[in-house]
């Protein structure tokens, strides 16, 4: 699923790219994506606590794959234009506004307490090795002059997790009891629980901190390939694949040491390392420079991203764990 996802987001980039060869556009096209997580986030997350969890991340699974099948079939008639490209990346990022919060909280009842920051590094390697998987796929198709292909194996990607989610059994979940408030009520008690937990708060304001500085690098990377390290489509792939490449060691690692790690040491010592690569990869003008920054850029993101949401994982009560996890995937990727 996290190839699939991020094979359409860097075949959609470079489609937003061709189309235009406007760095405009492709932020527009970026934008049109992560923006909806603002709006729908904390919805998806209410909805996370609300109802059976798995079930939702299945139906935005589904969901996901529609819509690369409908990206696909648009490209190869010539239907794909700019607006259309907006439209089905904004489709995309609604189902990920429901897919995240549900997706993330399910780790919860899957793995027990005292192995969550375990399990958390190894779905950040697993997000991660997708990340370095996936552009090469988009690499491979657009040296064939078929950037929609990458989009095909992301709807086939999807679909396969569809399948595997079938053999997924979590617990039972524990439902806060007393009278249901409404969807709106639910959301207004999870903000103000957030708001009031100064653990959390202080959390979601350094990933926070961390994105609005960090993530617009990843989403100008066809420009930075075209405009600044003049490479073709086998270089942007090689830039992705050395920021993902990072990420998954990074995950790696923390997957045997989270154990001995206090979180929030890791999570403040990862922004000065984050705020290094980021400076770096802006004054580079050597295309290995760009490899090797984006590289350690992916390790001190991992860091970052493992740390935190280890932290609102195991300090969220269990009934709010949806609508905190919505709030801290609305500030992941709407940064």
């Amino acid at each position: 699923a996290q190839t699939a996802f991020w094979s359409q987001r860097g075949a959609t980039g470079w489609i937003a790219w061709e189309l235009t060869h406007s760095t405009f556009w492709l932020s527009l096209v970026a934008f049109a994506d992560l923006f909806p997580v603002l709006v729908m986030g904390p919805v998806g997350g209410a909805v996370a606590d609300r109802h059976d969890k798995l079930k939702q991340v299945r139906i935005c699974q589904a969901l996901s794959a529609v819509q690369g099948v409908v990206l696909v079939t648009l490209a190869f008639v010539g239907w794909l234009t700019v607006p259309v490209l907006l439209v089905l990346a904004l489709a995309l990022g609604i189902i990920q506004s429901f897919d995240q919060p549900a997706r993330l909280s399910l780790v919860g009842l899957l793995v027990e307490r005292q192995h969550m920051a375990s399990a958390i590094a190894i779905n950040a390697t697993v997000f991660n090795f997708g990340r370095f998987l996936a552009p090469v796929v988009t690499g491979v198709a657009v040296m064939l002059h078929s950037a929609p292909l990458a989009c095909a194996f992301a709807a086939l990607c999807f679909l396969s997790a569809l399948l595997l989610m079938a053999r997924v059994k979590p617990r039972e979940e524990k439902r806060a009891t007393g009278e249901q408030k409404s969807l709106f009520g639910d959301l207004a008690a999870g903000l103000r629980y957030t708001l009031t937990h100064e653990a959390l708060l202080i959390t979601l304001a350094l990933i926070t901190a961390i994105n609005v500085g960090a993530r617009p690098i990843l989403e100008m990377l066809p420009a930075l390939s075209s405009q600044v390290f003049r490479v073709d489509a086998s270089g942007f792939a090689g830039l992705g694949a050395a920021m993902g490449a990072g990420a998954a060691l990074g995950g790696l690692l923390l997957a045997f040491s989270t154990h001995r790690l206090n979180l929030l040491t890791l999570a403040t010592g990862c922004g000065p390392a984050v705020t290094a690569s980021v400076v770096w990869i802006c004054l580079a003008d050597q295309y290995w420079q760009g490899i090797v920054a984006l590289f350690l850029l992916g390790i001190a993101l991992t860091g970052s991203t493992v740390a935190s949401q280890s932290i609102v994982q195991l300090t969220a009560a269990d009934a709010m764990k949806g609508r905190v996890l919505s709030l801290y995937g609305m500030l992941f990727r709407a940064g």
